[in-house]
């Protein structure tokens, strides 16, 4: 969005100046065209899209993992339950720590399991 910016401050910088040519008309029609066009269809004013929530951003297995360890089970009843291996777990659940944002499991709990 900085073009945007700049278009406008070309368009202040024209404001006190005498207009022979049309050139200012045609600048505040351009910024409204643009101004229609960049604007969300909700009226927001951020046009960023809404974040996602991090639990989104886990893949199907990596939920289940995620699903039986805020339950208290331990790595290798998690692996025994889900007929894996201890390590595919462990990395599972590094994987999901790494997504999350968090260090424990204390804390993975503490933000997203009691929701």
């Amino acid at each position: 969005m900085k073009w945007l910016n700049r278009l406008k401050s070309i368009a202040k910088a024209t404001d006190g100046q005498s207009d022979t040519t049309g050139f200012r008309g045609v600048t505040d029609d351009t910024m409204q065209r643009v101004e229609n066009i960049t604007r969300p269809p909700d009226g927001r004013t951020d046009v960023r899209a809404p974040k996602a929530s991090p639990l989104s951003t886990l893949t199907q297995r990596e939920l289940q993992v995620f699903n039986l360890l805020i339950q208290g089970q331990t790595l290798a009843k998690t692996a025994e339950l889900m007929g894996i291996k201890y390590t595919t777990v462990n990395t599972h659940q590094k994987s999901i720590y790494k997504k999350l944002g968090v260090n424990s499991r204390a804390e993975c709990i503490l933000r997203y399991g009691m929701k």
